[in-house]
């Protein structure tokens, strides 16, 4: 499992304290159409729900990527026997494999956390607009300000 490298957090983890899962990178195979079809080693560094692609290690430590895909946005099949992953935004679509069922396992699982954590975020921050428009309304009606406005309840 030295392909393997990442930040594993305690199994009692949990969504609601906003705090972003562990970093989750290594190789894996990813597969090309064109110009050279088939299947190619690559360092993938997944991270506060977006991975990044990279030939290699050095090349991700350097900063120069191949590709990259927010998971949030992703349709996310899986199959366990092939131990392939395909992530698909409708603008990319990455088909991945992980070269043995121990590293699949840990992807499939990272993925799944990284992509329920953004999508919490999101409603975190909507939510918390809509409080803030809320509290505002009701301040504006408490000082009189709202008297000329229409309210129209759906």
């Amino acid at each position: 499992m030295d392909d393997l490298q990442g930040d594993f957090g305690a199994s009692g983890e949990t969504m609601q304290d906003m705090s972003p899962p562990g970093i989750c990178e290594g190789y894996l195979m990813k597969r090309r159409k064109w110009p050279l079809k088939g299947w190619h080693k690559r360092y993938f560094v997944l991270e506060k729900g977006i991975l990044r692609y990279s030939k290699n290690q050095y090349d991700s430590s350097k900063g120069k990527l191949n590709g990259s895909m927010d998971v949030s946005l992703a349709v996310m099949s899986v199959n366990r026997k092939a131990r392939r992953i395909d992530l698909d935004t409708g603008d990319s679509l990455y088909h991945i494999k992980a070269k043995n069922h121990d590293l699949y396992y840990i992807w499939v699982t990272k993925l799944s956390a990284h992509r329920m954590y953004k999508r919490n975020e999101a409603a975190h921050v909507h939510n918390s607009l809509l409080q803030a428009l809320s509290h505002s309304r009701k301040v504006l009606q408490g000082n009189g300000a709202m008297q000329d406005v229409v309210s129209y309840e759906y």
